[in-house]
Formats: structure tokens, C-alpha cells, sequence
């Protein structure tokens, strides 16, 4: 069956040094592919890649080494598809082993219609990427050891409280999350409605369940719940599991839903088992919320000034002495990723 027009995403990721004009050229000629080109330094071009949820990722590396395959393991953690890996057959022994990549060395001539016919043959083979969100993780990446993951999971809950920028930062920050991580719950401030098209939007890019947040659901591992725009979302612990509760519709430091009733419930109800993000906003809505939250023993990550669109959120957050670590929005993933397998909860 041919694809339709522009139904196949394929990213190709370039340095400025090694470039492969010849195969973006035909890629882009083929109907129903979208190609979108990176080139960039290493360190910039696995979270473009990610902001860009591919169908495939082509990583084109004639020389492989150590930056390379940091390169290209951020790349296997952030997207839930296939990478091609191109690379001269001498350092394919530095190229990690995943099912979701696949290593193909390349020809001298870099104008060779037959090698250029085989990754394109390669890539409509692949097709667009199919997300099941019942599998327990993404192709390629390793699920966590112990058969008591999901009680790890079960045990920790993530807090995030955003304003404005927020819903793309958001969109960024998910899309580099393995699949297996705690409940999140979401304080984005937005109007009614646009609130559940905005979980809406996300569920269908995501490998999580996404859902506007309804009252006394339980919060499971792999699943996101948003606020609705005209209510306040809390969570309760009733045993070993938290649930969602919908508070009323008054307006708390000038918003409803507000992320400090968010965080300060979290505070209360998981304490130290619980982890609390403050993204980019207008105010000082969730500082105050964050602060109970690292007073409880929660872990606490600020976005910075450099990466915010408004940093006004965070920063009267880190002024209160409420964040623990504040980095940019491409590096939140990375350190709380790190963070929850030292609390060995991934």
C-alpha cells in the first residue's frame, strides 16, 4: 500500500563536519515522507531530535565514538522508533546494541544510487512508528531489573506546575521520559476545555495515558493527569496508592487550577516519595508549594532562566531556596531519570 503524502516522519541527524547531502536529497524527493534535517554539534542534536517525535531517526556518523554513542543512547531513550545508524564498518563495536537500532556501513561513493535505495527501501519497511501503551517500555530500551518495578513505580509520584510556555515545554520534557516512570500529575495554567484538548494532544503523542484529571482516580505508573482548567487538582494516598481530588473553583495566588494547592498536596500525601518540577510561567504561583514539597523530603528540579519563555515561576521558586537543582528544560529528563535510579525507583 503506497504512504500517504507526508504520513512517514524521518529525522536525519548530521554534525557540520560529516554531512550526507546525496541521501536528504532523496529522502525528500519520496512521496509521503517528511524529512526533516539536523545539523548541529552532538550535545544539540539528540534533543532536536526528540522535540521532533520521528517516525525514524537516520544518524549519519561516519567516525562512531564515545560522543557519538552518548549521542545516539540519548536519541534510543527519547523516541519511541526506530534509529538507522550509519557508520564506516571499523567502529561498529562502539555502536550500542538495541532492538530498535539497526547499523548499516556505508559505501565509498556517497552518491551510490544502490546504498541510497537500500536505507530508503529500509526506512518505508520500518513505516510509521506504532505506539501500544500497554507494552511496559519502548523498543530498544532496557527494562528496569527486579519484578517489583511497578511497586517502585507505585511508591512515587511526580508533581509539574507550568504557566505560560509551559505546554510545549511540557510536550519537550515528556517526550525524553522512558515509559516506565511514576504517576505524573499537572498543573498547566489554562482555560476549561482547552485543558482536555491539550491531554487529548498528548495521549496521542505520547506512550503514556494521558487524561484530564477526573476526581478519585488512581494514579498508576505510565500515566499523566492535567488539571482541568476551572478545577483544582490534589492528590490523597489511601494505602499504598494515590489518587486524584478535585478541590473547588476559587482562584489561589490568582489561578485555578493552582500548582501550589497541586505541590502542597503532594507534600502532604507522599512526602519524601514524591518529586516536584516547576517550569516556565508568569508569577510566583507553585513556589510556595515547591518550598513544603523539599521541606517534606521531596526532590525538587527548577527550569532555568536560559530555556524558560517567561522565567518567573521559577525564578521566585529558586529565590524561596524551593529548588534542589535547576537546569534547562533539555536537561530535566536527564536528571530526574538520574534522580529516581539513585532512589532506586527505576
Amino acid at each position: 500500500m503506497p504512504l500517504k503524502q507526508k504520513s512517514l516522519r524521518v529525522v536525519m541527524a548530521q554534525t557540520e563536519k560529516y554531512t550526507y547531502p546525496a541521501l536528504a536529497e532523496a529522502i525528500a524527493a519520496e512521496p509521503g515522507i517528511e524529512l526533516i534535517e539536523i545539523k548541529d554539534t552532538l550535545d544539540n542534536i539528540w534533543r532536536k531530535v526528540i522535540t521532533h517525535s520521528p517516525d525514524i531517526t537516520i544518524f549519519y556518523a561516519p567516525v562512531f565514538e564515545n560522543a557519538e554513542k552518548r549521542c545516539v543512547n540519548h536519541i534510543l531513550h527519547g523516541v519511541y522508533s526506530s534509529v538507522l545508524v550509519l557508520a564506516e564498518d571499523t567502529y561498529f563495536s562502539h555502536i550500542p546494541r538495541a532492538s530498535k537500532l539497526e547499523v548499516f556501513g556505508l559505501v565509498k561513493n556517497k552518491t551510490d544510487k544502490a546504498f541510497i535505495k537500500r536505507i530508503i527501501n529500509r526506512v518505508k519497511e520500518i513505516g510509521p512508528v506504532v505506539k501500544d501503551k500497554n507494552r511496559r517500555n519502548a523498543p530498544g530500551v532496557e527494562e528496569a531489573e527486579g519484578p517489583d518495578l511497578d511497586a517502585r513505580l507505585q511508591n512515587h509520584i511526580i508533581a509539574i506546575g507550568a504557566s505560560t510556555g509551559g505546554t510545549e515545554a511540557m510536550a519537550k520534557l515528556f517526550k525524553m521520559l522512558p515509559e516506565d516512570m511514576p504517576g505524573i500529575v499537572v498543573v498547566q495554567h489554562m482555560p476549561p476545555v482547552f485543558t482536555r484538548m491539550y491531554a487529548e494532544r498528548l495521549d496521542r503523542e505520547l506512550p503514556f495515558s494521558v487524561t484530564e484529571a477526573a476526581d478519585n482516580i488512581r494514579i498508576k505508573p505510565r500515566t499523566i493527569h492535567i488539571a482541568p482548567g476551572d478545577r483544582h487538582l490534589l492528590v490523597k494516598r489511601n494505602g499504598p496508592h494515590y489518587y486524584t481530588h478535585l478541590g473547588g473553583t476559587e482562584k489561589i495566588n490568582g489561578h485555578c487550577p493552582s500548582v501550589d494547592v497541586l505541590f502542597e498536596s503532594v507534600a502532604k500525601a507522599a512526602g519524601k516519595n514524591s518529586t516536584g518540577i516547576i517550569l516556565t510561567g508568569m508569577g510566583a504561583d507553585g513556589a510556595r508549594g515547591l518550598l513544603r514539597m523539599k521541606k517534606s523530603g521531596a526532590h525538587t528540579i527548577g527550569q532555568d532562566e536560559e530555556s524558560s519563555v517567561v522565567y518567573g515561576m521559577p525564578k521566585k521558586a529558586f529565590d524561596y531556596g524551593a529548588v534542589i537543582k535547576q537546569v534547562s528544560l533539555g536537561e530535566i529528563a536527564m536528571h530526574l531519570i538520574a534522580h529516581l535510579k539513585q532512589i532506586n525507583v527505576l
